[in-house]
């Protein structure tokens, strides 16, 4: 579960934590935040240590319009690096008409992974569709991870199932030994 604000729905932390308390034992959180604003590394040591969060996100640079590379957001990492807690990235573009996609782009994580060589860093969707620079993000680093979902749901469309397995084989060809992958659906 992540709260944080997409798109005008604003989902608190604090409510987050709540859903969480009720089902701990079948549920975890990400705290989220706009790493930019002032405040947002005080809020997720508040998450972590106080409410439970697990990591920080699901951060979406292209609905936030900022760049993740952009030196506001190091505060952010910096505390999840100090808690040992991953960032979850929604790197790639979305289809708002009011985003730009220039700031999905998954490469600039490059920069994030090497400034915050302990921080765990999870590219949500494998970068869709920029596949192949988050694999060599992956393969680059050994604090960057992926998942592979893209909220699609498999019962339905196999096509893109079979397509899924097909990167997840291709990644993992040319994936370390201490490379992880997460599967969501």
């Amino acid at each position: 579960l992540k709260a944080g604000n997409t798109m005008g729905i604003d989902i608190p932390n604090d409510y987050m934590a709540g859903l969480v308390r009720q089902h701990p034992d079948k549920l975890a959180w990400c705290c989220c935040v706009t790493p930019t604003e002032k405040g947002a590394a005080q809020e997720v040591e508040r998450c972590v240590k106080e409410l439970g969060a697990v990591g920080v996100g699901e951060l979406g640079p292209s609905y936030g319009g900022y760049f993740i590379n952009d030196e506001r957001c190091f505060p952010v990492f910096e505390k999840a690096q100090e808690l040992d807690v991953p960032i979850v990235i929604h790197a790639g573009p979305v289809q708002v008409t009011t985003s730009r996609a220039i700031y999905g782009n998954p490469l600039l994580l490059d920069d994030v992974a090497l400034k915050f060589p302990e921080l765990k860093i999870v590219i949500c969707h494998l970068g869709y569709h920029k596949y192949e620079d988050a694999a060599f993000l992956i393969q680059k680093h050994e604090n960057v991870f992926a998942d592979i979902g893209d909220r699609q749901n498999i019962s339905e469309d196999l096509s893109t199932f079979s397509a899924h397995l097909k990167r997840l084989k291709e990644i993992l060809s040319i994936s370390g030994k201490r490379t992880l992958v997460l599967i969501e659906e």
